[in-house]
């Protein structure tokens, strides 16, 4: 048995499918690459599977991630495995919107992904007339306070202590584009739109998307 761990991109039309449903697409995608997953034992065994962080429905991931474990043991003896022949076999056999950017080896017994995320970083794109300098007063006001309470799951939280840094820039004059790093803590990750809502600026116009995760270093 081996353990993979895989970057890779969730956009178009993936942008829309759940967590727990892109698990059951990788399971499929894995299927018809003719890429034998590893099960868990006992009476009921399921695939070895463990994701990242999840990603809101709508966004994209540029840099989503995954640990999948392959049991290589029946598989036939004239395939040659090395990474690179995995992740074209994945691609080949993926849907739409499902991309692999890498794919490696690593210890069976590493951490998981969700323990050892220190932060993610995002891009918010705003396709509206607010200009780099507008958002960067309103980010400077907003963390002239002393907190920025918000609530998830009817639980108030400080989400000031959760944006690491940001920055801004404008693009071919139209939309402005605000890159900001949300840490992760307590077994949550900071939210993009909870700053933007924070910010007052409740515009429909806004895509956002996950660009990467930054890792405890091992």
């Amino acid at each position: 048995m081996n353990r993979y761990r895989i970057t890779y991109q969730k956009t178009g039309p993936l942008r829309y499918i759940s967590h727990l449903d892109l698990q059951k697409i990788w399971i499929r995608t894995l299927l018809r690459a003719k890429i034998p997953l590893a099960y868990t034992q006992g009476f009921h065994p399921v695939p070895k599977i463990s994701p990242g962080w999840p990603l809101a429905l709508g966004w994209n991931g540029f840099g989503e991630m995954i640990d999948l474990w392959f049991d290589f043991d029946n598989i036939n003896p004239n395939y040659e495995i090395t990474e690179k022949n995995l992740s074209d076999r994945i691609n080949q056999n993926a849907p739409q919107g499902l991309n692999i950017v890498n794919l490696q080896l690593i210890p069976i017994y590493s951490p998981a992904l969700t323990t050892i995320t220190q932060s993610a970083v995002y891009e918010i794109n705003f396709f509206t007339q607010i200009s780099p300098d507008e958002l960067r007063i309103k980010m400077e006001a907003l963390f002239a306070t002393p907190s920025i309470i918000r609530s998830r799951r009817n639980k108030p939280y400080d989400l000031k202590p959760l944006i690491e840094e940001y920055s801004f820039n404008q693009e071919q004059d139209i939309n402005t584009i605000m890159k900001i790093q949300m840490a992760a803590r307590d077994s949550a990750m900071g939210r993009p739109d909870e700053v933007v809502d924070a910010l007052g600026l409740n515009f429909d116009q806004i895509r956002y998307s996950r660009l990467c995760f930054i890792l405890a270093s091992s």
